[in-house]
């Protein structure tokens, strides 16, 4: 992984870094504004709360293409799961419960 570097005598080298790649990336200036506002509030820089809303995103991404291969394998996702998942996301609810009726998810879809 390289890093640019930017300014001083070393300007358009690049060096090894640990897990940090330099971009540079072009933000309407309103939109760059709202990120700086936000990440100050938090105490974070504005690339650190960049990264973690990128990340955040590509994770939901990620999750997405998740269910889409194992729908692909499997078939729907029974509506009792899906519940049970939204319960989990509210914080109403702490692990998946078989509700007795369908088995449990590979089983049904098989």
């Amino acid at each position: 992984m390289t890093v640019t570097v930017e300014g001083g005598s070393t300007a358009g080298s690049t060096m090894e870094a640990m897990g940090v790649v330099k971009k540079s990336v072009s933000l309407p200036a309103d939109l760059a504004a709202q990120i700086e506002k936000h990440a100050e509030a938090e105490g974070k820089t504005f690339s650190s709360w960049l990264a973690e809303h990128a990340e955040h995103r590509v994770r939901i991404l990620e999750g997405l293409a998740a269910v889409e291969e194992y729908e692909a394998t499997y078939g729907p996702i029974p509506q009792w799961a899906q519940d049970q998942a939204e319960e989990i996301l509210r914080g109403e609810r702490d692990q998946f419960e078989d509700p007795g009726q369908a088995g449990d998810v590979q089983k049904e879809a098989a």
